[in-house]
């Protein structure tokens, strides 16, 4: 099983475990290996996260932003279709092994062996009522659409004691001036549904592996720039009392996500748990104002994390000089198989110890030629400026 959290800092995710606040990534830690997981540029979520996928950097993949290399006049969002070089669940989709996939970049339209509930499908039911929720190739297989509408969220049913784990003092916020709050409902309501999705995947329907993305810590560190600490000098002292505890509860809701999520897999089963990229320290956070990218590269630091655990690694150990395309070559191999040829990544093979296992060969699988709509890709993108845009 493959987790992304997407913004989490190794230094800060160890500062938590040792206050006692982390339980379940403290039992992965002490019970498998752990490190620095290091990027390049540019710092955007869509080429980071398919680095890690298929195992070679963007310029071999093909994925290096959000935006499908087809767009002419009208921007069109990325799409399974614009693999140059196929992610590590169509090898193993290719040899019979059902993947489930949960917000996964590049995977719209949903298809393939297991359950695949694509981005869109999540973005789609954070800007909408359900009952305005428009089938859109988004649930593979079809079937199960009805079941993951039951997951979604609404965030206006986040209730203050909930939302008091991120901003305790809320009651001080002025409303009518600072949106924050209602962003971080929808935050926290996107993320919800992400895991109710995942975790009714993981019970419904037969898997070999699955990939769950939530973007939780990356979007609550966003809402103040530069609250990282040590914080930045220019940072209004309002803002750090209000909201400088938000990043800590996105942790603690990881940390609780995590903990069923293990549950569901059970036991002897290999989790990695992946941040392809952090926040940079709020003394280099820049004061100027930032434009409504939906995506604030520059805030973000190229060294995320990488933490695996199952029947084959090591305990409490360390896992050095770790690159993204490391990621995908990594997880075929504790499956059972060779790297094929176009993984340029290495495997970990500090994690595994002395063990040798005979591996298999993988085939490579048959090219995908679809991609998002106009309409779709609306969607696709829209969440991206939406809740992380400036005030």
């Amino acid at each position: 099983m493959w987790v992304s959290l997407e913004g989490m800092d190794l230094p800060r995710l160890s500062e938590l475990i040792d206050q006692g606040a982390l339980p379940h990534f403290q039992d992965l830690v002490e019970g498998g290996c752990s490190g620095i997981l290091n990027a390049r540029l540019p710092l955007l979520p869509e080429p980071l996260f398919a680095t890690m996928a298929a195992g070679c950097p963007p310029g071999r993949h093909g994925i290096t932003s959000p935006l499908s290399s087809r767009c002419g006049t009208v921007p069109l969002a990325i799409g399974s279709g614009d693999w140059e070089s196929p992610p590590l669940w169509e090898f193993l989709r290719e040899e019979g092994h059902p993947c489930h996939l949960i917000n996964i970049p590049g995977t719209h339209p949903a298809s393939g062996l297991g359950v695949t509930v694509s981005p869109l499908f999540i973005n789609q039911a954070s800007a909408r009522p359900r009952e305005e929720l428009m089938p859109m190739r988004d649930v593979s297989p079809a079937e199960m659409r009805t079941l993951m509408l039951d997951q979604v969220v609404d965030p206006r049913r986040i209730d203050t004691a909930t939302m008091q784990l991120f901003v305790p003092d809320l009651a001080r916020i002025d409303q009518e001036h600072d949106d924050r709050l209602d962003r971080l409902a929808r935050i926290l309501a996107r993320n919800l549904t992400i895991h109710g999705a995942a975790c009714h995947a993981l019970l419904a329907a037969d898997w070999q592996v699955a990939a769950i993305r939530y973007t939780l810590v990356d979007e609550v560190g966003h809402l103040v720039p530069g609250v990282n600490s040590p914080p930045a000098p220019w940072l209004d002292h309002h803002d750090l009392e209000i909201y400088g505890k938000a990043t800590e509860g996105a942790y603690r809701l990881c940390d609780l996500f995590l903990k069923r999520l293990v549950e569901l897999a059970g036991p002897g089963t290999t989790i990695c748990v992946t941040s392809p990229s952090s926040f940079l320290p709020g003394t280099m956070i820049s004061p100027l104002p930032r434009p409504a990218t939906g995506h604030r590269h520059e805030e973000h630091s190229p060294r995320g994390l990488i933490i695996l655990k199952g029947p084959e690694t090591g305990r409490d150990g360390l896992v050095h000089g770790a690159a993204l395309e490391d990621v995908g070559v990594t997880l075929l191999h504790a499956a059972g198989f060779s790297p094929p040829p176009g993984m340029t990544g290495r495997v970990l093979g500090e994690v595994f110890g002395a063990a040798d296992p005979p591996l298999k060969e993988l085939s490579r699988p048959q090219a995908v030629h679809e991609h998002p709509t106009e309409a779709e890709s609306e969607f696709l993108l829209e969440a991206r400026t939406r809740d992380l845009s400036p005030d």
